[in-house]
């Protein structure tokens, strides 16, 4: 699959760009959501567990995996499907010509 269009290599970049910007904003939630103030205290920050910052931080990181890796597939079965449809034309071209 040596010959990639500039679209599949566009949309490789793409889900690269968007699982590391994933990673980012996952780092971001883990550190805003996930160790938070408790409130008790008016002067003394003390951190409590948030486990639905954990959650949610985790949703973010599966939601871009998913995301980047079916973009991925995508691009790979587009490589597919134009060279099938090169192997396929060739083969007609052959056949045909064998016909006449």
């Amino acid at each position: 699959m040596s010959n990639k269009k500039k679209e599949e290599s566009a949309l490789e970049f793409f889900a690269v760009i968007f699982i590391l910007t994933g990673i980012g904003f996952t780092i971001v939630c883990i550190n805003t959501m996930v160790m938070v103030d408790s409130g008790e205290t008016r002067f003394i920050e003390e951190k409590v567990f948030n486990p639905l910052g954990l959650a949610y931080s985790l949703g973010v990181l599966l939601s871009t995996l998913i995301t980047g890796v079916l973009l991925m597939v995508v691009s790979n079965i587009s490589q597919s499907l134009i060279e099938i449809r090169k192997e396929f034309k060739d083969f007609m071209e052959v056949y045909l010509e064998e016909d006449e």
